[in-house]
């Protein structure tokens, strides 16, 4: 599916928030450097960044990884709301996580839990709940 990215790329999200959860963070997988070409072919979609730098968190290759990972946080938030659910969480942990070595990432981080606060995570996609609005009289 991930192969596939092209054809569905909210599918091809989805089979790698599957397989980063799922695989052992040390094993390589022959899908790991798909994920940067989903984020690049797809910048209108936040979860494309968000797997990619995910697996950047989770499998590191260079000494950059992280400044990588950074940079596809960035690129998440500029693309808005992460159509997964599970995506709202993990962006709001990695932005935190990595706003001690990159402090411009800390509002975005603030934002992020501010979302993921609303987030109904028992959905697939992201599903928003607010409050019901006050009925008071003017």
């Amino acid at each position: 599916t991930i192969y596939a990215k092209t054809s569905n790329p909210l599918a091809a999200c989805a089979a790698a928030y599957v397989g980063l959860a799922v695989y052992p963070p040390d094993e390589r997988e022959q899908w790991d450097m798909w994920l940067g070409n989903c984020m690049k072919r797809f910048p209108g979609v936040p979860d494309s960044a968000i797997v990619h730098a995910r697996r950047l968190v989770l499998r590191p290759t260079s000494r950059e990884s992280n400044a990588e990972a950074a940079e596809a946080l960035r690129r998440a938030c500029d693309a808005g709301v992460p159509f997964f659910s599970a995506g709202v969480g993990l962006l709001r942990e990695m932005l935190v996580l990595l706003s001690t070595d990159f402090p411009d990432l800390a509002p975005l981080a603030d934002q992020a839990a501010r979302l993921a606060a609303r987030v109904d995570a028992q959905q697939a996609f992201t599903v928003l709940r607010f409050a019901p609005q006050s009925t008071r009289k003017k």
